[in-house]
């Protein structure tokens, strides 16, 4: 038969006026226990993150070789996977502006020469009318020429001398103008040296160099094609140091400092692993996929190129501080 019983309560740990549990070892209890004892403190953990990561090229260590002008792609001396100095001519470029920009200045300095010898005319019209009017004084006071002779040598001297300004004006505005040609052509990368050797033959090719010393990384021209200004035409990637780029939660991010230990291992061979800090951490996460970014940078040769993943463990100390 079944018998009745009062209702169950809680267990006696968590009743109120339950006794404390106490267990009570002796000291040969606890040597043979191995129980240790340590002091609680308050201290921030330690926090292993763990997050995917891609290799990129360092900002420091990464150009873009642009267009410096309109025009149509004659020959690429540079293509991918081969090294370039710093100077280096990749690609030259045929350009009707470019060919525009040499006659302007040709024209420039032609009108400064065609200024400078108006200035050098006039001032022998007005050194010889001065001459003039000085002989035409003594030869009045001599009585030997009229007045009027003199009156007419000092006008023809004034108008002689107004000339002279005016021609300076004019040498002024020509060499303005043929700086302006200058200043044109040096934002195409043109120098004073190539500019002038331009004005000489007249070409209409310029020479594209390379930024800085690297690999080229890819190109996006063709021989035959056309190009804008300013249009990309080929990356360059230095033998530098590397940045990876870490995806972490925006959780996971409000954790990382920079100058946090992180530990980067090749997703592909997971005996690379390269020891580094962070460098930085994105203030948002990206409106694409909702990760923030945070950046390691690590040197060359070990083992990482750019475009490989990799795994990032970031050990950091931030959080609140708990009993530990």
């Amino acid at each position: 038969p079944l018998v009745e019983s009062g209702p169950i309560g809680p267990p006696p740990s968590l009743q109120d006026d339950a006794p404390a549990a106490v267990v009570t070892l002796n000291d040969l209890q606890a040597a043979e226990l191995s129980v240790e004892t340590a002091e609680a403190r308050a201290s921030t953990a330690a926090v292993e993150i763990a997050m995917p990561g891609l290799v990129e090229p360092s900002p420091d260590d990464f150009a873009v070789v642009s267009a410096p002008i309109s025009g149509r792609v004659v020959r690429v001396l540079a293509h991918e996977g081969e090294p370039v100095r710093r100077g280096q001519t990749v690609a030259i470029i045929e350009s009707q502006e470019f060919a525009a920009l040499v006659a302007g200045l040709g024209q420039a300095r032609a009108a400064v020469a065609e200024a400078r010898a108006a200035l050098g005319q006039a001032q022998a019209e007005a050194d010889l009318q001065q001459q003039q009017v000085t002989r035409y004084t003594q030869l009045v006071a001599e009585r030997i020429s009229p007045q009027m002779r003199l009156d007419q040598a000092r006008a023809d001297l004034r108008r002689a001398q107004a000339q002279v300004p005016s021609a300076q004006a004019r040498i002024q505005a020509a060499e303005a103008q043929a700086r302006g040609a200058q200043t044109q052509l040096a934002a195409v990368g043109v120098g004073p040296e190539a500019a002038e050797a331009a004005t000489r033959t007249g070409r209409v090719s310029i020479a594209v160099t390379a930024p800085r010393s690297g690999i080229v990384d890819r190109h996006t021209i063709d021989t035959g094609g056309s190009v804008m200004a300013y249009q990309e035409m080929m990356t360059l990637v230095g033998q530098g140091e590397r940045m990876v780029r870490g995806q972490a939660t925006p959780d996971q991010a409000a954790r990382i400092r920079p100058g946090d230990g992180v530990s980067v291992r090749s997703a592909e061979d997971a005996t690379v692993t390269v020891a580094a800090t962070v460098t930085s951490v994105a203030p948002a996460a990206s409106v694409d996929d909702r990760a923030v970014a945070v950046y390691v940078k690590i040197p060359a040769g070990r083992g990482l190129r750019p475009g490989q993943s990799a795994r990032l463990s970031v050990v950091t100390r931030g959080g609140e501080r708990r009993l530990t």
